[in-house]
């Protein structure tokens, strides 16, 4: 990080906004607080799961970063973010930002830096973001713009709550088979998609949903936060492709802005998550993480316990 760029991340952060704490602090399982010091501050949530799994689940997650202005700053909010989330597991800080220049002071309070990656797409003019993507992702779009003009295939914002529906019975079978986390109830869902800040976007294919998107878009940035599609199913229609370019085309209409793709996996770990995302031209940065284990037997204990669930996880929903 340039030494003479300033400190303080994007003030726009929705992670880091009131309506993101306000929202936390209203879900079952979930709390959230913010910390300040002096002219900055930091929003974090504490969570766990139900049942004998929220033992070993406690965890306090700082998405975005520390809205901080110099490293004394900074100093004081991890001091008191040691002691706020003192009772859970492990807390752990989710970079959208650059924080090079204090990985220091972060070292220092005994925060362990975890490389990750993202993929960021700018939104400008149709034109040129088509001249950044890949070929293949060039000719998938022209392929499902001549279904649209056929009729019967769509992608769209909804407020239709079949959709909605629809949408997170794909997106819940998606994570039983392959991501193998935790994902929330379709009642957080619902209380997210009542925010302003949040939309759903959707692919249907003769009324049926095939695809969709939940978003939050702030100020300049739409946040991608779950997604899926029947991509294989329905491969003419190629939908995570058209989700990602409807949102984009919406986003330069609207002004331009920037497009985050919220995580591509581990520098020099294969994922082809990041490959699908780099094809639509995006910068590819690495951010990273920042991990304070709080209760190293737990955090190790649960981290097994968790592989283990997941690899003897094989019946799938309905």
């Amino acid at each position: 990080m340039n030494e003479t760029a300033p400190i303080r991340q994007d003030p726009s952060s929705w992670f880091q906004s009131d309506e993101a704490c306000r929202f936390w602090q209203s879900c079952d399982r979930m709390s959230a607080r913010r910390l300040s010091q002096g002219s900055g501050s930091v929003v974090y949530c504490s969570m766990r799961e139900r049942g004998l799994l929220g033992w070993f689940s406690r965890r306090s997650i700082v998405q975005g970063g520390p809205m901080v202005d110099d490293p004394a700053q900074l100093e004081g909010l991890l001091e008191q973010l040691s002691a706020a989330t003192a009772d859970t597991i492990y807390t752990e800080i989710r970079c959208q930002g650059d924080y090079s220049a204090l990985r220091p002071v972060f070292e220092a309070h005994c925060y362990r830096y975890r490389p990750h990656l993202n993929v960021l797409i700018d939104c400008d003019d149709e034109a040129s973001m088509l001249s950044r993507m890949s070929k293949s992702h060039r000719r998938k779009i022209r392929i499902a713009q001549v279904m649209e003009q056929r009729g019967g295939y769509q992608t769209a914002y909804s407020t239709d709550s079949a959709d909605f529906r629809a949408f997170y019975r794909l997106l819940r079978r998606h994570y039983w088979l392959k991501v193998r986390k935790p994902l929330p109830s379709r009642t957080w869902f619902e209380a997210l998609l009542r925010l302003p800040s949040a939309r759903l976007l959707v692919c249907k294919c003769q009324g049926r949903v095939i695809g969709g998107m939940v978003q939050i878009w702030y100020g300049r940035t739409v946040y991608d936060l779950y997604a899926c599609a029947l991509d294989r199913r329905h491969a003419a229609y190629s939908p995570s492709v058209m989700l990602y370019y409807h949102t984009m085309c919406r986003l330069a209409g609207q002004g331009g802005g920037t497009f985050d793709t919220m995580g591509a996996g581990q520098p020099g770990v294969a994922y082809g998550v990041r490959d699908f995302k780099q094809r639509f031209g995006g910068r590819t940065v690495e951010y990273g993480r920042f991990l304070h284990i709080n209760k190293p037997a737990l955090f190790h204990f649960g981290s097994f316990f968790f592989v283990s669930l997941r690899r003897n996880e094989t019946k799938a929903p309905l």
